[in-house]
């Protein structure tokens, strides 16, 4: 599934409009901040949710526990569930995040007025470790068939980076595993074992859990950005090769990090 203008729902607090939409037990937000930045709004706030979030421009700076660290455009951040965190933006800066919703938890325009905003409409348009910060970096682009993917976790999620070449993606595997995910350029269809959806640039995806599974097909050189929880990767689930792949690189290096982190603590 994936949204449509219609279901992305507009608010404001403090000058900051937000863009939301729920897709399962995620919450997307897309923040775009007024002409004085985050000085005065609740964005400076602490705050002790979970995020896993894109910097999409402007000038942001996460603000840890007191320690203030800068968030380039382009960049994939995740702060943890638990640690005081806070935001500064300079004008007109933008920001996109997933984060979980608790089951039964209140997402009406009634709940969100009680939390002081202002519910303006729907139709909103999107956008285009203890903190992990992924910053974009040039690479040659794909060649015709190609992917390229590119893992890291980010706390009980693992982060993709993917790059589609021409006519890339058709011969892949069916994929079971969930995804939370944006497309960040061209266009992408997700076929299904049962249906198909075509999605263009600052779309927002979600993949259920299959069967049944799915593919992500590219005609014309694409990219997009999708997260996936590390408890659904589980061997012998269908998954394509070149998520696979990634996954596996990914999981190893945190895990032999992990390993070293508590051979210095002895």
């Amino acid at each position: 599934m994936h949204l449509a203008p219609p279901e992305v729902r507009s608010v404001r607090r403090d000058g900051v409009i937000l863009h939301l939409a729920v897709l399962d037990s995620m919450a997307w937000v897309v923040a775009e901040f007024p002409a004085t930045g985050s000085e005065g709004t609740f964005a400076e706030a602490w705050c002790e949710k979970p995020h896993w979030g894109l910097a999409l421009g402007g000038d942001l700076e996460l603000d840890l526990e007191g320690e203030r660290r800068p968030i380039v455009p382009g960049s994939a951040f995740h702060v943890p569930d638990g640690l005081r965190h806070r935001i500064f933006a300079s004008p007109g800066a933008r920001a996109a995040a997933f984060e979980p919703i608790a089951p039964g938890a209140p997402v009406d325009d009634e709940a969100l007025r009680r939390a002081g905003f202002e519910v303006t409409g729907f139709g909103g348009q999107l956008s285009a470790g203890a903190v992990a910060v992924v910053n974009p970096r040039p690479a040659r682009p794909p060649a015709a068939g190609e992917i390229v993917a590119e893992s890291q976790r980010m706390g009980a999620l693992l982060l993709t980076r993917t790059r589609f070449g021409r006519r890339a993606g058709y011969a892949s595997e069916p994929c079971d595993q969930p995804h939370w995910g944006v497309v960040t350029m061209g266009n992408i269809a997700i076929e299904w074992e049962d249906a198909i959806e075509v999605l263009t640039a600052g779309d927002v995806f979600h993949c259920p859990a299959g069967p049944p599974g799915h593919r992500l097909q590219a005609a014309e050189p694409a990219a997009l950005l999708d997260f996936t929880p590390i408890a659904d990767i589980r061997a012998g689930q269908r998954r394509a090769s070149w998520r696979a792949r990634a996954a596996d690189e990914a999981l190893r290096e945190d895990e032999a990090s992990e390993r070293l982190r508590l051979t210095a603590r002895r």
